[in-house]
């Protein structure tokens, strides 16, 4: 006989959608796309795996949920990014409020904040990237 036992040790949310335009011509439907993605699906999927990290956790071991936050949640972006800045702020204190409550299901919470770093979406973002360079605190990255 065959016993399948399915146990999630991590869940790793690194999901992510942007939209940049004017505050007076911000779609709604972009705001919505955004946040629907980058807050409420990560809500969503952690839900849907809570037992399988149940499973996993044990209070010596506990399971592991990692969420790839942004700088933008934590301070005002230069950019008009109003849905990504509020949905990664969200992010933050929905990470906070999880470890609260799963933290009793031997779940540990952690949010990571990360910055822009060179891709060929952010290839002519350099005078937006020098700024943010000099607010991060490099002698904690690793």
């Amino acid at each position: 006989m065959i016993v399948i036992s399915l146990e999630l040790d991590v869940l790793v949310n690194n999901s992510g959608s942007n939209w940049g335009a004017p505050y007076d011509e911000y779609p709604t439907e972009a705001f919505t796309r955004v946040l629907t993605l980058n807050l409420h699906r990560v809500f969503d999927l952690t839900r849907l795996v809570t037992p399988l990290l149940e499973k996993a956790a044990g209070p010596n071991n506990p399971a592991r949920i990692i969420n790839i936050g942004s700088i933008d949640g934590l301070r005002v972006p230069s950019l008009e990014t109003f849905a990504y800045s509020s949905s990664k702020a969200g992010l933050h204190h929905l990470s906070r409020t999880l470890a609260n409550h799963l933290g009793k299901r031997n779940i540990t919470y952690v949010n990571f904040s990360m910055h822009l770093y060179p891709s060929s979406a952010t290839a002519n973002m350099n005078s937006v990237t020098d700024p943010i360079h000099w607010h991060v605190d490099h002698s904690r990255v690793r």
